[in-house]
């Protein structure tokens, strides 16, 4: 029952008591309102509150409010457990470019990928979103090509098209734990937590020296204020830490000092 509704249900209580029948009849035509002028109603409300709430706290408050909100809906929508995913992921609104031309589409699905990964890393995402589309097209079990096109779309912050390119490329190589670490990124990023660490831990076990979802899921627990299991994850990447950044290293011991001290 919403506030409306039951604020509603009050009047007519409260006039049934009182004998004031005008409050309760017009509570009832209130009540018997079109869905239409209800859902004017809401927004008028919605709308209100969202004005109030940019005066008191601020313009940024407002915009971190609505990205919240934004990457729940997201996150609503893309729950592990569904069916089986399609095979061509929903790009949403990508930006259109130019046709890549006969030239750029010489050579088979791994060099179009690899030209894909070229354009994502200097950021043109519309772009390698095209050659790795175009390698799927040649090659539509290329599983390599699905997990970067799910980054890609990540980047874009088409979420539901990186899920299915995830799910897609698991669906295909079901031992890939990059994909299950950049899925468990993606839950992260929208806020569900357990689906990310459930997909972390998926990729620890397909291999349990595998050090970026050891960090992944410390950063994970640390943001659901699990300290002690976080603190547990970090110590375990340093023992597995490869890398030659000795400022890094120390920054990282630091923090897990600190953690330990946190319940």
């Amino acid at each position: 029952m919403s506030i409306i509704h039951k604020a509603l249900k009050k009047a007519d209580s409260d006039s049934s008591s009182d004998g004031h029948t005008s409050i309760k009849s017009s509570a009832r035509v209130s009540a018997s309102a079109s869905p239409q002028s209800m859902a004017r109603l809401m927004w008028i409300f919605g709308t209100f509150f969202a004005l109030l709430a940019v005066a008191y706290f601020g313009p940024d408050y407002y915009k971190a409010y609505k990205i919240k909100m934004a990457k729940q809906k997201a996150a609503q929508s893309i729950q592990i457990g569904s069916t089986q995913p399609d095979a061509t992921p929903i790009a949403g609104e990508m930006k259109k470019l130019a046709p890549l031309t006969s030239d750029e589409l010489s050579g088979g699905a791994t060099e179009l990928s690899k030209k894909g990964v070229e354009q994502y890393r200097a950021k043109n995402y519309e772009r390698a979103y095209e050659y790795f589309m175009a390698a799927l097209k040649q090659e539509k079990n290329n599983h390599v090509a699905y997990n970067n096109l799910g980054l890609t779309l990540k980047k874009q912050k088409m979420y539901k098209g990186a899920f299915e390119s995830y799910r897609a490329a698991l669906a295909i190589k079901k031992d890939y734990k990059e994909c299950y670490n950049n899925l468990g990124v993606l839950y992260d990023n929208l806020g569900s937590y357990e689906d990310a660490i459930t997909n972390f831990k998926m990729a620890i076990k397909l291999d349990s020296d595998y050090q970026d979802s050891y960090f992944n899921i410390a950063v994970t627990y640390e943001k659901m204020k699990k300290y002690k299991l976080a603190n547990i994850y970090y110590l375990d990447y340093l023992k597995r830490y490869d890398g030659k950044d000795i400022g890094f290293v120390d920054m990282l011991k630091r923090k897990t000092e600190i953690i330990s001290q946190l319940r």
